[in-house]
C-alpha cells in the first residue's frame, strides 16, 4: 500500500472533528443547565450519611413512638377511670332523667313550701291545739307526708355519692380532655397516621419527601443526557480542542475572495516585479486573480487552456519572457499572515489538469 492509502479519508477526519466540536458545544451548554445544577444539588443531599440515617429512621417508625399513640393511651386511661365511667353511667340513666324532671316539678315546689310550714312555730302551735284534728294544718301535714314518700327516690339520689361524682366530673378538665381526645382519635388525620404506621418500612419510605428526592436524583443520574455528559467528562477528549489557538481562518463565505487576507502573486513577485511570474517547468502562467472564483464557501483556482505570455524565473538568467499554453492562479497570505510553528488545515481537491498543483507552507 502506498503512502496516501494509509491516510484517512477527509470526510472521516472532518466528521470526527465536527462531532467533537458539536459535543464540546453541547457539553458546555449542559454544564450550565438547570438539569445538571439540580443533579449536583441532589447529589450533595442524597449521598450523605445524614440522608442515609434519615431513611433508616423513616423506615423504623413505630406507632408507639408517635404523639397519636400517646393520645390514644391517654384516652383509654380516661375511659377506664371509675369516676368517668360512673359519670357516663349516671348521665344516660333513667334515675338522672327522673331527678331532673322532679327537680322542675310542681310537686317539689309544693313539698318545699309545706316543709317550710311543717317546720314553723305556727304548725307546732296548731298541732298542739285540740282543734288540730280535721284542721287545715292536719291536711297540710298529710299532704307533706304523702309528697315526702313520693319524693323519697329524688332525695336519695340527690344526696348519693354517684350524684356527687357526676357533678364533680360534669364540668371538669378531665372530661373536657376526654371529649377533645375522642374527637381527635376519630379524626381523618389521626386515621391517616395509624394507616401510615401500619405500612411496611419500604412503603413508609415511599411516602416521604426523601424518597421523592432520591427518585428524582436517580432519574437524573440514569438519564441518557447525564450518562453522555459524565462519559465525555471522564474521557477528557476536549483537551484536544484546548491545545490550539486559532490564528487564521477563511471559509470563503462571501461572494468574492477577501483581498485583505489573500494576494494572487508570489511575495517576491509583488515586492520586486510588481507582477506575476512562473517557475521553471510550469506549463501555465499565473494571472492577477482572473482565474480565481468564490461561490458556496468554495474557492476555485481555474486552469484555462489559453495562450498568454509572461515571465519565468530562471536561476541563471533571472526573469525571462515565455509563451504559455495555460493560465492559472495562486493565492497566498504572504502579505497578511505568517506563522513559524503550528497546525495548518487545508481542505483542497486537486484536478487532473497538466499543470502544477501544490499547497506550499
Amino acid at each position: 500500500m502506498g503512502l496516501f492509502g494509509s491516510i484517512p479519508a477527509t470526510s472521516k477526519i472532518e466528521s470526527e472533528e465536527a462531532a467533537l466540536i458539536k459535543d464540546h458545544k453541547e457539553f458546555k451548554e449542559f454544564k450550565k443547565s438547570d438539569e445538571l445544577a439540580r443533579f449536583e444539588e441532589l447529589d450533595k443531599v442524597v449521598n450523605t450519611p445524614e440522608f442515609s440515617q434519615k431513611v433508616k429512621e423513616i423506615k423504623a417508625q413505630k406507632f408507639k413512638d408517635t404523639d397519636e399513640f400517646k393520645k390514644e393511651q391517654e384516652l383509654k386511661s380516661l375511659q377506664k377511670a371509675k369516676d368517668i365511667k360512673l359519670y357516663f353511667k349516671v348521665k344516660d340513666s333513667q334515675e338522672l332523667a327522673n331527678y331532673k324532671e322532679t327537680d322542675k316539678s310542681e310537686d317539689l315546689k309544693t313539698y318545699e313550701a309545706l316543709s317550710e310550714y311543717i317546720n314553723s312555730k305556727e304548725f307546732a302551735e296548731a298541732k298542739a291545739s285540740k282543734e288540730f284534728k280535721g284542721s287545715e294544718a292536719q291536711e297540710k301535714e298529710q299532704d307533706y307526708n304523702r309528697l315526702k314518700g313520693s319524693l323519697k327516690g329524688y332525695f336519695k339520689f340527690k344526696t348519693s355519692p354517684k350524684r356527687e361524682t357526676y357533678k364533680a366530673v360534669k364540668d371538669s378538665d378531665r372530661l373536657n380532655r376526654l371529649q377533645e381526645l375522642e374527637e381527635e382519635v376519630k379524626s381523618e388525620s389521626f386515621a391517616k397516621v395509624k394507616e401510615y404506621m401500619a405500612l411496611k418500612p419500604q412503603q413508609k419510605y415511599e411516602q416521604s419527601e426523601e424518597y421523592k428526592l432520591e427518585k428524582e436524583y436517580i432519574e437524573l443520574r440514569d438519564s441518557e443526557k447525564m450518562k453522555w455528559y459524565q462519559k465525555l467528562a471522564a474521557k477528557n477528549d476536549f483537551d484536544k480542542l484546548k491545545e490550539w489557538k486559532l490564528t487564521f481562518e477563511d471559509d470563503f463565505a462571501g461572494s468574492s475572495m477577501d483581498s485583505g487576507k489573500w494576494m494572487t502573486n508570489y511575495f517576491w513577485g509583488e515586492v520586486l516585479l510588481k507582477d506575476t511570474y512562473a517557475l521553471p517547468g510550469d506549463k501555465h502562467f499565473y494571472t492577477r486573480g482572473q482565474n480565481v472564483e468564490v461561490a458556496d464557501s468554495v474557492l476555485k483556482i481555474v486552469t484555462k487552456q489559453e495562450t498568454t505570455s509572461g515571465k519565468v524565473w530562471n536561476p541563471t538568467l533571472g526573469f525571462t519572457p515565455q509563451e504559455f499554453e495555460y493560465t492559472s492562479g495562486l493565492i497566498s497570505t504572504a502579505n497578511s499572515f505568517r506563522q513559524k510553528y503550528g497546525k495548518v488545515k487545508v481542505k483542497a481537491k486537486m484536478s487532473g489538469t497538466p499543470v502544477r498543483q501544490a499547497i506550499w507552507m
